[in-house]
């Protein structure tokens, strides 16, 4: 054999020996616009991020190492299917901590460091498992109220028929309920709110006097609203006198308690902060009241459309914001945190939740029965949807342009001699209603023989007695 080719074979071999193996490059991550805040108010010792569903942070596995600069403490994470940290990822530490972030192999990310105040952001409901790392929370800018206008209202790309039908059936016949249901800015509804929040206390079970920490929200609500506006608000229940009286308290005792100063100006700080504050009544529980927290930040694609709830039509920062907040709100306090778990429901729980009483579902019956149901509502000017029979049912619904397991909004009646309307609206707002009235808004006539064909059942709220009435 010759010479030259075993040593060409060995010098082979000897550098496949000899060479170290390459080394695969770090993925890249990106931190910019995460923040580290306390996972709970009522709970210290807790760290996590902010906002959640913001950003893809990197590729899918990359796994990355948090180390607390003041305790050494390791903390190691691994990205999900996309690119993000997964939901129950949390850090220890505490308020001013400064974390140094790193890929697990070597390489060094960057920096995060917890906030020295305990001021926290207001969460965002978790999109759904499609949606998820696809598109991005922006701040909107558009008015909360406009002429609130219930053939406007719009579902998204979210199975939630029944809780849009519910707040466009709402629009149409109690618009000042949807105005009592959401408050902007500063007010007694968002003070209780906000120190509920900060200590961790339902804000239905907020003393009179909370404890030794901060006085009465009601008081704080008027101090601030003297020291912002200078006049002190009416609030039912506490004359003028008795309320300018406990301000004046309330200013002195904060020039003499340092605790109390420091958690004055943590909410002040908390206030200057944009943020709606939505009540619900909680039908499962005696009618509670729920105070539910939000800002402006909305899902949305690219050029600024809503990805669920919104109105047709309207310029992202520039349509009136009412809908998609109430949304965001019942995601929040239904949906365990998540638009995922909106995705069915009763338009009737949504209509007791916002005007209070009872849930009342009735099954379409004959014409009659149910005309007279309908006129009742109507007149009585009681919001009620009308919910289609499910998709194992289609083919009652061949070349009608009504759809199975689809809720639509009851806006009203119409009689002609001889016959009776029921006019109807689709929510998805794209025209796709049976032709002849009013296509441009999606709503539409319905002969009440035909709606009793077509239609399963009626849901609205009924009002609870007066007390000491059976």
């Amino acid at each position: 054999m010759p010479v030259g080719l075993d040593v060409a074979r060995w010098f082979g071999v000897a550098t496949a020996l000899t060479l170290p193996p390459a080394r695969e490059l770090p993925q890249p991550v990106n931190l910019e616009g995460l923040r580290l805040v306390p996972a709970s108010p009522a709970r210290g010792g807790r760290l996590t991020f902010s906002p959640w569903a913001k950003q893809s942070v990197g590729q899918p596995g990359t796994v990355l190492r948090f180390t607390n600069r003041e305790t050494f403490q390791r903390f190691d994470v691994t990205l999900d299917a996309h690119g993000l940290f997964p939901m129950d990822f949390h850090l220890e530490g505490r308020l001013g901590d400064r974390f140094r972030v790193a890929h697990v192999l070597g390489g060094d990310v960057g920096e995060l460091a917890a906030p020295t105040e305990n001021v926290f952001d207001y969460p965002l409901p978790l999109p759904l498992a499609e949606h998820r790392g696809m598109w991005d929370f922006r701040e909107l800018t558009g008015p909360l109220f406009g002429a609130i206008r219930a053939d406007l209202t719009r579902q998204g790309a979210l199975d939630d028929c029944y809780l849009v039908a519910a707040l466009c059936a709402l629009a149409h016949f109690r618009p000042e309920a949807i105005r009592d249901h959401i408050e902007e800015g500063v007010g007694e509804r968002r003070i209780r709110a906000e120190v509920a929040r900060m200590y961790g206390v339902p804000a239905d079970k907020l003393a009179r006097n909370f404890g030794s920490k901060m006085p009465t929200p009601v008081v704080v609500a008027a101090y601030l609203h003297g020291e912002r506006l200078g006049n002190l608000p009416e609030v039912r229940g506490v004359s003028r006198e008795r309320l300018s009286a406990a301000v004046a308290h309330l200013k002195a005792r904060r020039r003499k308690d340092p605790i109390l100063e420091r958690e004055l100006v943590k909410l002040e700080s908390q206030l200057d902060q944009k943020a709606y504050t939505v009540r619900f009544f909680d039908p499962d529980d005696h009618g509670r009241e729920a105070l539910v927290l939000v800002d402006a930040q909305l899902l949305a694609r690219p050029g600024g459309d809503l990805v669920y709830a919104g109105m047709v039509g309207g310029r992202p920062d520039t349509a009136e914001m009412w809908l998609s907040v109430s949304e965001k709100a019942y995601a929040l306090w239904k949906g365990a945190g998540g638009y995922e778990g909106i995705r069915s429901g009763h338009a009737a729980a949504v209509l007791a939740a916002i005007l209070g009483g009872t849930p009342t579902r009735e099954f379409v019956s004959d014409p009659d029965t149910t005309w007279k149901t309908l006129a009742r509502n109507v007149n009585s000017l009681t919001p009620t949807t009308a919910a289609t029979f499910p998709r194992d049912q289609a083919e009652r619904y061949a070349n009608t342009l009504i759809f199975p397991s689809h809720t639509y909004a009851v806006m009203g009646l119409q009689e002609t001699p001889g016959q009776r309307f029921v006019v109807l609206r689709n929510i998805w707002g794209n025209g796709r209603v049976p032709p002849g009235f009013d296509e441009l808004n999606s709503t539409f006539l319905l002969r009440i023989e035909d709606f009793c064909r077509l239609f399963q059942d009626l849901q609205f709220t009924t009002p609870l007695p007066a007390k000491g009435k059976a």
